[in-house]
């Protein structure tokens, strides 16, 4: 009554007064759609932080990171996070951005089982092949096999990103010489090389519109 409301239905406003959490599509309501990568860290535990609109070469520790990321990425994706990558691999020098003389031979997709994606190439001069996946942080930390006390590590940084919002993925890359591709992209030896953390910049409406709902 005191805001002046006509309740035909009292279970409605029961239901509204217990509400306790309010669920909402983010992309694209809470956020831009704007995908970047706004934070590296490589294999050694070294973190950058990256504007998701600089141009500037890359720091040396983040290289391999993002060069395998490439690696593990379609050049032509549809998911915003792949874009990400290609865009944050412009940074790259050309050589390493494109390696358009490696053939891809074999990719494994992702699925409910392995929250990866892992991709092999040929390399001209080379008898065996390169390969390279990515995936979520404790997805590739058990593919690559690492001690415990190494894995924990790396799963409290990337808790660490996406305690300050990001989406987190981590890289790792191995060599395969054999003569039958392996079924899983558990039978590879890979090798951990760093987490990416994406970032999507919140609408600047949305603070008032928490504010609002609050």
């Amino acid at each position: 009554s005191r805001h002046h409301v006509l309740t035909r239905n009292v279970p409605a406003i029961e239901a509204l007064g217990a509400i306790t959490v309010l669920a909402v599509d983010k992309t694209g309501t809470l956020t831009q759609n704007r995908m970047r990568v706004t934070a590296l860290v490589g294999a050694d535990g070294t973190l950058e932080n990256t504007s998701a609109d600089a141009v500037d070469p890359l720091p040396q520790v983040t290289v391999d990171l993002v060069e395998c990321a490439l690696l593990a990425t379609p050049p032509d994706p549809f998911d915003p996070m792949e874009t990400a990558i290609l865009a944050i691999g412009d940074r790259l020098d050309g050589a390493r951005r494109m390696h358009t003389d490696w053939t891809l031979q074999r990719a494994y997709a992702l699925s409910s089982q392995t929250l990866a994606t892992t991709r092999a190439y040929t390399v001209p001069g080379e008898s065996g092949h390169r390969v390279a996946t990515k995936g979520a942080p404790e997805t590739i930390v058990a593919l690559c096999k690492l001690p415990e006390k190494s894995a924990a590590a790396i799963l409290n940084q990337a808790a660490g990103l996406a305690a300050r919002g990001l989406r987190v993925l981590g890289v790792a890359r191995g060599n395969w010489d054999g003569t039958t591709w392996p079924k899983r992209q558990q039978d590879f030896a890979f090798e951990f090389v760093g987490l990416l953390g994406f970032g999507d910049p919140p609408r600047p409406e949305v603070p008032a519109a928490i504010a609002e709902c609050r």
